[in-house]
């Protein structure tokens, strides 16, 4: 593409096209353009630009800005464009949209992904994944049945299609399938995890309690976070506390374990016990987005509206996309 070419992409919106040519010239970007470039490219992948009425003349100005630079990269043929022969290319366009949860996209990028190579069973994976999170359930198992075909032996995706079936309500064919993952490894945690939620959802407790015990056995911190993920499904507070207080007992530093219990005290009123866990699980891992926001949520209900702010920022600081600490700082900014 000539830098004529791209202007006149630019000035027809078509945004796909123009940043899937720029974004393979991105890591050779002088770093001031790397930044101005990123900031872009995510405002077009989250859907922001929609609402800035600039946005096309921002861009506009960040190409001729990278004139020159894209000139002398030979921008009329650039070797490392994604292309119908790139493979690699487009799983990663697919995995960066599905990243930002612009499903569609996803879509796309992993049918190209496909067309060039039919015999990925990742692809045809994430591609069920994506259709998934479109709620196209009918496509999202073709999608999984065609990654068994070429990669029987990949127990994530028997897995992966189980829990499609169980979503649907379809019990006895998911546990079937979470069967067939544990067959082909038997220390597949969340398989076992799996199907000790369908046997629970089906009445059969012994048999659910035989699966959990297995799960608990291979890996007790996964196993035990798993069962409070659940059990919080289930709303049983207490179940899911003892789960969670376990989970921390085997390990002290699972930061996933303190924000979830940080999550079950709160729902049980024990605030000064919720911030104290969000606070370790920032302690021990301080870019964690979703335990700033959670810590946020519960100083705003307290009334402290500075310490929450300061909260609701660290999140977005963290992850500038985050949509729930966008909205609860928008919220309390206008109070």
């Amino acid at each position: 593409m000539t830098y004529n070419e791209l202007k006149e992409e630019i000035n027809q919106g078509n945004y796909f096209e123009v940043f899937e040519f720029l974004n393979d010239f991105y890591e050779d970007f002088p770093d001031d353009d790397k930044t101005v470039f990123h900031s872009l490219r995510k405002e077009y992948m989250t859907g922001v630009y929609q609402n800035d009425i600039h946005f096309m003349n921002r861009l506009k100005m960040f190409v001729s800005g990278v004139k020159q630079f894209l000139k002398a990269n030979n921008t009329t043929t650039p070797s490392n464009t994604p292309n119908k022969g790139d493979y690699n290319k487009w799983m990663k366009l697919g995995d960066s949209y599905k990243e930002v949860q612009q499903y569609e996209k996803a879509v796309e990028a992993y049918i190209k992904a496909i067309d060039i190579k039919p015999d990925s069973g990742h692809a045809w994976n994430c591609l069920a994944i994506a259709y998934k999170k479109l709620k196209n359930y009918e496509k999202a198992a073709e999608a999984y049945h065609q990654a068994l075909e070429v990669n029987p032996e990949a127990s994530h995706i028997w897995n992966n299609l189980g829990l499609l079936e169980s979503d649907l309500g379809h019990h006895q064919k998911a546990i079937r399938l979470f069967k067939q993952a544990i067959a082909i490894n038997p220390n597949n945690v969340d398989s076992w995890v799996n199907l000790g939620n369908c046997y629970n959802d089906l009445g059969k407790k012994e048999l659910a309690m035989e699966a959990y015990k297995q799960a608990i056995v291979l890996n007790p911190i996964d196993a035990w976070n798993n069962l409070g993920n659940r059990y919080s499904d289930l709303d049983k507070k207490e179940l899911v506390l003892e789960a969670y207080q376990k989970a921390i007992a085997i390990n002290p530093d699972d930061a996933d374990a303190w924000n979830n219990l940080g999550v079950v005290y709160n729902g049980l009123g024990k605030k000064e016990l919720a911030i104290d866990a969000y606070q370790k699980a920032i302690a021990i891992n301080p870019d964690y987005s979703s335990a700033w926001n959670n810590l946020g949520v519960l100083y705003e209900h307290l009334g402290k509206k500075e310490l929450a702010l300061e909260a609701y920022q660290k999140a977005l600081d963290i992850d500038p996309n985050y949509e729930k600490a966008k909205n609860n700082l928008n919220r309390i900014l206008k109070k």
